[in-house]
Order: C-alpha cells, then sequence, then structure tokens
C-alpha cells in the first residue's frame, strides 16, 4: 500500500497565532516610521513640458514663391527626404539631458537658484533634476524638470524646453552665419572687381581713339578715290596725244564737251542738294569735297576761269555757298558755249593739227602716292580693329565681372532669407504651470510600502523562529500506525 501525504495548514496558523504580535506590530511600526520619515524629507515639485517634432522646411525660390513643406509633403517628394523617423525621435530625446541647455538656462536663474541651492548652478549637477520619457511610441518629448520650488521647476522647464527647441533647429538647420559671412565677403568682393572693370572701360572711353582713326581713314579713302579719279582721267589723256589729226583733236573737243557737261550736271546736282539744306556735319562735308572735285573737273584742262578759284583741303573745308555754285554753273556754261563753238569751227575748216604726245612716266607720281596712301590707310585699318577688340575685351570683362556680382549678391538675399526662415524640427507643445503636489515623497505609498515589507518581514521571523526552536514547523509526515504492512 501507498503512502498517502497530507498537508496541514494548522500548524503554520498556529504560529502565526502565537507570534501574532509580532506580525502585527512590526508593519505598524514600519508604516509609522515611514510616515514620519516622509513627513520629514523636503518635498520634490516636478515641472512638465512637452515638445513634439515635427518636420518643417522652409523652401525658397526666386521669382516664384516661398513655401513651407510639411512632412507629408517631403515623404511625397521620395523615400530619401526623410531620415528614419524612430531613430531620429531617438536623437532629439538624447538630446534633452544636455550640458549646453543648461550653460545657456542656468545663467537666467541664477538668483533663485542660489537661494535655493547654489550646488544646482553646477551643470553637471543639474542635470540630475532632468528627466526625459525615452520609452514613448509617439512623436512629444516630455521632459521633467524636479525641484524643491513648484514655480522655480516650471520656469526653469519652460526655458529649457524654449532653448532646446532653437538648439535643436539650429542644428538641423542648412543656413549658418559663417556661411552667410563667406557669401557676403565673395559679394564685395565681386562688386569691387565689377567696379574697377567699369572703371577702367570708362577711362578707355573716354580717351577713345576710334573716332579719330575712323575720321583719317575715311580723310585717306577719299583722297586715294580722287588720285585714281585723275589718273584713269590721264591715261585717257595719253592715249588720245598720239592722234595726230584733226579727227583726233575733234575727239578732244567732243571728250571735252562732255566732261563740261558731266561736270554742269554735277554742279547743277550739287545746287539741288544745297537747296535742300545740309542735315548732318558728314554731309556738309561731302558737299564741299563734291565742290572742290567739280572744280578740279571743271579746270583741269589748264584754261583760265574769269574767277578766283579758292581750292580748300579737305580737313579744312567750308560749307559751300550756292552763290559760288551759281557762278560755277555760269563758267561751266560759257565754257560749253565756247567748246561747241570751237567744235564747228573746226569741222569747218578741216586744218590739220599738230601732234601732241605726253612723257612716259606721266601719272607715275599719282600710282606712288596711292601706294603711300593705301599702306597708311591699311596701317590705320589694323589700329582700328585692335582697339575695337580691346574694347569689347572691356566690355567682355565688365559685364563678366557684373553677372558674378549679381549672382553672388542674388546668393546672398537666398541664404539671408534661408537663415531666418529655418527649418522646424521640433516645436514647444505645451508649457509647464507650477505642480500643485508634489511628486516626492509619496507618503501614502511609502507608507503602504514599509507596512506590507513590515509584514513580510514578520511572517518570515515567526517561521524562523519556530522552526529554530522545535526544529520543525509544519505537519509530521505519516499518522502513527498508518502505512503498516499487514503481513509483519
Amino acid at each position: 500500500m501507498e503512502m498517502e501525504e497530507e498537508i496541514d495548514l494548522r500548524a503554520y496558523v498556529l504560529v502565526l497565532f502565537k507570534y501574532w504580535k509580532w506580525i502585527v506590530g512590526t508593519p505598524v511600526a514600519a508604516s509609522v516610521v515611514a510616515l514620519v520619515v516622509s513627513f520629514l524629507l523636503p518635498p520634490s515639485y516636478e515641472a512638465v513640458v512637452q515638445v513634439v517634432a515635427t518636420k518643417q522646411k522652409v523652401e525658397v525660390q526666386f521669382g516664384t514663391q516661398i513655401r513651407t513643406l510639411t512632412e507629408e509633403e517631403l515623404a511625397a517628394m521620395g523615400a530619401q527626404a526623410l531620415i528614419n523617423r524612430e531613430a531620429r525621435l531617438a536623437t532629439f530625446r538624447e538630446l534633452v539631458v544636455n550640458p549646453l541647455i543648461a550653460q545657456r538656462v542656468l545663467p537666467q536663474f541664477e538668483d533663485r537658484l542660489r537661494a535655493l541651492d547654489e550646488s544646482l548652478l553646477d551643470p553637471a549637477r543639474f542635470l540630475e533634476h532632468v528627466q526625459v520619457d525615452k520609452n514613448t511610441k509617439n512623436d512629444l518629448i516630455v521632459i521633467r524638470v524636479s525641484l524643491r520650488d513648484p514655480n522655480l521647476a516650471a520656469d526653469i522647464a519652460n526655458a529649457w524646453a524654449k532653448t532646446y527647441e532653437e538648439h535643436v533647429n539650429s542644428l538641423y538647420s542648412s543656413a549658418r552665419p559663417e556661411d552667410m559671412q563667406l557669401v557676403a565677403s565673395q559679394a564685395e568682393e565681386a562688386q569691387r572687381a565689377y567696379q574697377a572693370a567699369q572703371r577702367e572701360l570708362e577711362e578707355y572711353l573716354a580717351n577713345n581713339p576710334m573716332p579719330r582713326l575712323s575720321r583719317q581713314i575715311e580723310l585717306i579713302q577719299t583722297e586715294i578715290s580722287s588720285y585714281q579719279q585723275a589718273l584713269k582721267e590721264a591715261e585717257g589723256l595719253v592715249g588720245s596725244q598720239e592722234l595726230a589729226t584733226r579727227r583726233e583733236l575733234l575727239q578732244i573737243y567732243y571728250a571735252d564737251l562732255v566732261t563740261v557737261e558731266r561736270v554742269l550736271h554735277d554742279a547743277r546736282a550739287l545746287r539741288n542738294q544745297l537747296a535742300k539744306g545740309a542735315s548732318s556735319p558728314a554731309t556738309a562735308f561731302g558737299e564741299a569735297m563734291a565742290m572742290v572735285f567739280t572744280q578740279i573737273r571743271a579746270f583741269s584742262g589748264g584754261g583760265n576761269a574769269p574767277f578766283s578759284l579758292q581750292l580748300q583741303t579737305p580737313m579744312a573745308a567750308t560749307p559751300v555757298n550756292a552763290s559760288e555754285v551759281d557762278t560755277l554753273i555760269e563758267v561751266l556754261e560759257s565754257r560749253k558755249a565756247e567748246t561747241e563753238a570751237k567744235i564747228q569751227a573746226l569741222t569747218a575748216s578741216l586744218l590739220d593739227p599738230p601732234v601732241h604726245q605726253l612723257a612716259e612716266d606721266a601719272g607715275s607720281k599719282l600710282q606712288e602716292r596711292i601706294e603711300e596712301l593705301t599702306a597708311k590707310l591699311q596701317s590705320l585699318q589694323a589700329q582700328l580693329e585692335a582697339e575695337r577688340a580691346h574694347q569689347k575685351d572691356l566690355e567682355r570683362r565688365r559685364d563678366l565681372a557684373w553677372e558674378t556680382y549679381a549672382q553672388l549678391a542674388k546668393k546672398v538675399v537666398e541664404v539671408k532669407v534661408a537663415a531666418e526662415s529655418r527649418g522646424t524640427e521640433v516645436r514647444v507643445a505645451s508649457v509647464a504651470v507650477p505642480p500643485a503636489r508634489p511628486v516626492w515623497p509619496r507618503k501614502l505609498l511609502n507608507t503602504a510600502v514599509a507596512g506590507v515589507l513590515g509584514l513580510m518581514l514578520a511572517v518570515f521571523g515567526a517561521f524562523v523562529t519556530e522552526w529554530w526552536r522545535n526544529g520543525d514547523v509544519g505537519p509530521r509526515r505519516g499518522a502513527e500506525g498508518q502505512g503498516a504492512n499487514p503481513g509483519d
């Protein structure tokens, strides 16, 4: 037969009744002591302030608009627009208990902290009174500041949250003060470079030789044209002088008549032009030159004019008077009539004219002069092109300096706007108010805990004492006479 074991609780209850004074007195004494100690300890008040993590970014677009992007809009831009949210929140919570923040906040309350406890002015010591809830699953960052003064705790908690907000947002801001200073210094240097380039261009334009070169080129071209025309007429005369017959002389008269008619036509055209009036100095100069060339062509044959010709150089040309042109036209008409009379007389007489021969070197001096002026013209044209290239180079340098300065000035404004409109990482959600009740010591909780611990200690002491005295506390195993083998 198997022996059955039974647990008899009566022995344990008897032990409890035996030592009931200890079991009742010990927890009561512990509770009283805990309550007295709780009343004697200085109270500690806890101010709570909440900061929310919110992602916002200011996007500056010159010429269009300035928009504030929320975190949802940033997320819509792509997975790379945001970092890991949980890691970022964990970083934000770790930055709450920060000596840098303590160094900025504590001097604001120096007198009040010194009156409360001078050791709290030490940032390392004060950080023991600042706590943050790290196990929250939301975006709230709960900051707790514990001090014996409730009003001071609330004020420091609010200042701590504000400083914390500024510190975190400045850490995650893309625009820094040193960046603004660097861009501003570059803009000032670019402005000085532009002003120097502008002054250099202005000084060059003030002493620009291009107008003088252009006038010289124009005069030389006019002189070359006149020499070429004279050479062409001289070559025609050389060929006609070899004719020894009356027919040749008659052709000369006809040629002279044609020349007179042409010059007369040009003189009349010049008179019509003068009647309209000169519109510019260049036009007056051209009319003066035309008058000179007309007179040269009219009297190049060596005939004596009935009046004195006042030929002037192109550089000293004065406006032409209409009376001078009218006098020239009268002379030309008279010469035309004389030439026509000579042609009629020569045709009627049929006399043999004498033979005239020109020198072999006729026109060589004109050709040499033309070549000399052509070389001078080419030199002046080369100088003019060099001056134009230099002016273009100065203008290009001025324009490039201006573009550089304009871009940097625009960048200064952009960095300034970005610095003043920083993105928001955290923001104070709720401010702390002075707590009405202390959070420590908790008198009722301390009393209850002390009573429970005293009760447990008294019960344990009772059983240990009983075991020490009798060697056993629980019921004995197996009743007498039970479990014996009947066959024995």
